[in-house]
């Protein structure tokens, strides 16, 4: 279980991100949502584990699971390898001026 640097995670940002189907995505990140300390959401609640949005980046290697929080601007990111289907890392993206 990771946290992702901001570095770390805007290297996992390659071309224009293509929202993806929720029903066409695996659900192996649940396992590592559920473990992920409280903790780690910086003070937000994200524990209804809702999917606000599904990306896949160009070159099909990474894929972005973002749950949502009580704040629209704030989302738990989870990026996950296609290649091995495991889960590289989270990191609370918080868009708030």
């Amino acid at each position: 279980m990771g946290r992702l640097s901001e570095a770390e995670y805007t290297a996992t940002i390659q071309g224009e991100p293509r929202p993806t189907n929720p029903r066409h995505t695996s659900a192996r990140w649940r396992p590592y949502f559920a473990a992920l300390p409280t903790t780690e959401w910086r003070g937000h609640d994200f524990s209804g584990g809702a999917v606000a949005a599904i990306y896949d980046m160009a070159g099909l290697r990474w894929r972005h699971v973002m749950i949502g929080c009580e704040d629209p601007r704030v989302q738990l990111a989870l990026v996950i390898n296609l290649r091995s289907g495991e889960v590289l890392g989270h990191f609370v993206l918080d868009l708030r001026p």
